[in-house]
């Protein structure tokens, strides 16, 4: 709901309720919600909110690096998550949204 709320209040110029929707869709950044709410962020020109959304997938892909560390899967496999990583900063850092279809 904080989504469609957030349409709204950007449409007619509601700051407030808009401030309350990027901080509810801060806190439900997950594994689920991350691209629907990036997309969201982008369209509605919320930059603390696409902050944190890089925020979370670097963590992930972080966590990711790590795990697979600890399983020794092979070099090939890290090499390409953390060039996954390096993309997703180099978007970040442009401001840019990259999605792959």
């Amino acid at each position: 709901m904080a989504q469609h709320l957030l349409a709204v209040a950007d449409k007619y110029g509601l700051h407030r309720l808009k401030m309350i929707c990027l901080e509810i869709l801060s806190s439900h950044i997950d594994a689920n919600s991350v691209a629907t709410i990036l997309v969201l962020a982008e369209k509605h020109y919320c930059y603390g909110l696409k902050e944190a959304c890089f925020e979370f997938l670097n963590s992930a892909v972080l966590s990711a690096i790590a795990a697979r560390g600890k399983e020794s899967v092979g070099a090939t496999a890290d090499a390409g998550v953390r060039g996954h990583a390096e993309n997703m900063q180099v978007a970040r850092d442009q401001g840019t949204l990259l999605i792959n279809d």
